[in-house]
């Protein structure tokens, strides 16, 4: 059903309707469509909710709602969509997304599921995150509990319960580190 309405038009007024809200529970739904609407996309389409989010003046508050929602979400499908949300907003703005104080959280939330996980989908979900975030100098500026981030990748790297794609990442994410030391 979400694809028929995954038009411009309705991420703009889904969009619209984030400040205007004053229920939290209805705000998170309503991020949680939102996020549901760019998972879908196919590989050949154009992401409406990118093209729109891109120019929408509650871009920033949408982020700030994503970390809130990221920091007390169960569910793991709901998890996936977040930080998948996250993902492609970074790879189609070429940045790093977050402002500093949303930076430290989204840090703060990645360090304490990332200590806290066995799942591997996961781990790969919030390190491609991580990947993305270590590679544009934004960080280093602040460069935010990076020593324990560079210790939790360093274990990443070698640890055998940790599947050979996300101890890659781990070891992307060390270089993008080290560049920058």
């Amino acid at each position: 059903m979400l694809k028929k309405l995954n038009t411009e038009n309705f991420v703009k007024v889904l969009l619209n309707s984030l400040t205007i809200l004053s229920d939290e529970e209805t705000l998170n739904s309503l991020i949680r469509i939102l996020t549901s609407i760019n998972y879908q996309i196919e590989d050949n389409s154009i992401n409406c909710f990118l093209k729109v989010f891109v120019t929408h003046d509650n871009s920033r508050f949408f982020g700030e709602s994503l970390l809130r929602i990221l920091n007390n979400e169960e569910d793991k499908s709901s998890l996936y969509r977040i930080l998948q949300c996250i993902i492609d907003i970074i790879d189609h703005t070429k940045s790093s997304f977050f402002y500093s104080t949303d930076l430290e959280s989204f840090i703060n939330i990645a360090i304490k599921k990332l200590e806290s996980t066995y799942t591997d989908k996961l781990r790969y979900y919030i390190l491609k995150v991580l990947e993305r975030i270590t590679f544009y100098d934004d960080y280093y500026k602040m460069r935010y509990k990076i020593d324990l981030l560079e210790e939790l990748m360093e274990n990443y790297q070698t640890n055998d319960e940790v599947e050979e794609e996300n101890q890659n990442m781990a070891t992307n994410i060390l270089e993008n580190i080290r560049k920058h030391k």
